[in-house]
């Protein structure tokens, strides 16, 4: 549906967004979400759940998330999870190793918290 000004209303869970054509590949995403993704965020196969902020140029592919922001440039590709309550900074990549052994490899900075479940 077509509005006077040139944007497109689309489904989004129980309620309409009003977004660009531009964003059209919006229509592959499952879930709401609170904010629109940024500017040249290229998300396919993804639930974006609520209270969730995509920047630009994001890529977000087969992974579930919500409850997060995710800042301009970050790629999120084949989580088997959900992603949840978390900041995700510039530039970050995130992605599934189908190696074998598995091993957690981790880059912290100070004050950091890391819950792991197993």
């Amino acid at each position: 549906m077509r509005s006077s000004s040139g944007s497109e209303t689309l489904p989004c869970s129980s309620r309409s967004r009003k977004i660009s054509s531009a964003r059209s590949a919006l229509l592959s995403v499952r879930g709401g979400w609170s904010s629109l993704p940024g500017t040249g965020a290229k998300i396919s196969g993804a639930y974006i759940g609520p209270f969730t902020s995509i920047g630009d140029n994001v890529t977000l592919r087969e992974t579930e998330i919500e409850h997060s922001i995710v800042l301009e440039g970050a790629t999120i590709t084949d989580i088997a999870n959900r992603i949840e309550d978390s900041l995700i900074g510039r530039n970050v990549s995130i992605y599934r190793l189908p190696v074998r052994p598995s091993a957690y490899r981790f880059m912290l900075g100070d004050n950091s918290e890391v819950g792991i479940r197993w």
